[in-house]
């Protein structure tokens, strides 16, 4: 936990975090109980939760104790939205997949989600169109070990909602990572390109409240596809100095 963050604040955020990823699914733990893993007074345990109470993702039952809020749990999943509906906010794009796969874990792989080589994964492909034509690829890897089946999932919603709703766990975090690179004869012939140009790479890893990576995407499009605007602001003063920025991205 930050130690910047109040402390109430800090053990809101863990309580959210274990509703979003279903370890309370029902009903959550007493205040004494929670006062008492956190080490800290009851009544900084009850602010916490009268906060979640009034963002609406928690509930009192009057003498039966405090239970988790279903239908805001599932809206808190659209915060975590894959790159191109999340960064592009596009509504003319649809997804198609290409292939569902079982498969384990190779050195790549297995590094970007800190499993052994040879771990049990799902591998889906898909495709992104928009309008105007092809926008990009995604290589989407699922934790088998979390995840033994993965055929109860529909493919036109959104993914780690279902992840939550059909196995109880899903992520609470994500990490993008941005990288650029020069694609390979496949990948140009598969956006009908005749010559090389730059690519964008999105690498995602989609994490539990343990930090544990349930998800790993790699995301492929050309970088001519949209525009990354940056807007960073620099605070300067006695105690601290800060970078603060705000990324968007367009498409062009």
């Amino acid at each position: 936990m930050d130690p910047d963050i109040p402390l109430y604040i800090r053990i809101r955020n863990e309580i959210r975090d274990r509703v979003i990823s279903a370890v309370y699914q029902d009903k959550i733990e007493g205040e004494l109980s929670l006062a008492s893993e956190f080490g800290v007074a009851r009544g900084t345990v009850k602010q916490a939760i009268e906060s979640l109470v009034e963002d609406g993702l928690l509930y009192r039952r009057q003498g039966k104790g405090t239970y988790v809020n279903q239908d805001a749990v599932s809206v808190c999943f659209q915060d975590i939205p894959d790159f191109f509906t999340g960064y592009l906010d596009e509504d003319d794009m649809n997804s198609e997949i290409i292939s569902i796969v079982p498969t384990n874990a190779e050195l790549a792989v297995s590094e970007a989600m800190n499993v052994s080589i040879g771990t049990p994964l799902f591998k889906i492909d898909h495709k992104v169109i928009a309008e105007d034509g092809l926008l990009g690829f995604v290589e989407t890897y699922i934790n088998g070990q979390e995840y033994p089946d993965i055929s109860a999932l529909h493919f036109d919603e959104p993914l780690y909602a279902q992840l939550r709703k059909f196995y109880g766990i899903a992520p609470v975090t994500v990490e993008d990572r941005f990288d650029h690179y020069i694609p390979t004869n496949n990948e140009l012939a598969l956006f009908n390109l005749d010559k090389p140009e730059v690519f964008a790479s999105i690498q995602r890893k989609a994490k539990d409240v343990s930090g544990n990576v349930l998800v790993y995407s790699n995301t492929r499009c050309r970088a001519t596809s949209f525009s990354l605007i940056v807007d960073a602001k620099k605070r300067v003063d006695n105690d601290n100095n800060g970078l603060s920025c705000r990324i968007s991205f367009h498409k062009n």
